[in-house]
């Protein structure tokens, strides 16, 4: 939830930046609120992963039943790309503060849908029950590089049309 506040957060500063001209305030911006989320994506998943147990404990009561066990299991899956989220999130707002709407829509609509639907019924197939958990985590991986992609493509016909006016 950090890292999706942190993303809306830096919106409007990316688009006033963008829609004034300012290309290297937008820059800043953006890198700025690119290690700030990937630090708090990191000490917030770190945070996560030593309290792994009382997490669980919490919905399960018994630390020996098979429920717990195989919920920490798909806890600790669940939770290998949990740092990616404000990158992620930074820069589909960045997508969206550069006036790049479809681009934003595709990546929000690839990460639980369009990627996440598929790999969950392909990998519930190959992997039974872990397919599941793996699914998450794998359709994040990609949704991230797709984002990432397509900041880089929108930037670098930012930074053209700069040079052309």
């Amino acid at each position: 939830m950090n890292s999706l506040g942190l993303g809306q957060g830096v919106a409007p500063l990316l688009g006033y930046s963008f829609g004034s001209g300012n290309r290297e305030k937008l820059l800043e911006y953006l890198k700025y609120s690119l290690i700030y989320s990937l630090i708090l994506g990191v000490v917030c998943q770190a945070i996560c992963y030593l309290g792994s147990s009382a997490i669980i404990n919490a919905f399960l009561s018994s630390r020996e039943s098979e429920e717990f066990i195989r919920g920490l299991h798909f806890f600790k899956i669940l939770m290998v790309t949990d740092f990616l989220f404000g990158v992620y999130y930074v820069l589909v707002n960045c997508l969206q503060a550069m006036g790049k709407s479809l681009a934003s829509l595709i990546v929000n609509a690839s990460r639980q849908g369009l990627i996440y639907i598929p790999l969950a019924i392909m990998l519930n197939g190959l992997l039974k029950e872990d397919g599941l958990a793996y699914a998450q985590p794998i359709s994040d991986i990609i949704s991230t590089l797709m984002t990432v992609l397509l900041t880089v493509i929108a930037l670098h016909q930012y930074k053209k049309l700069k040079e052309t006016v």
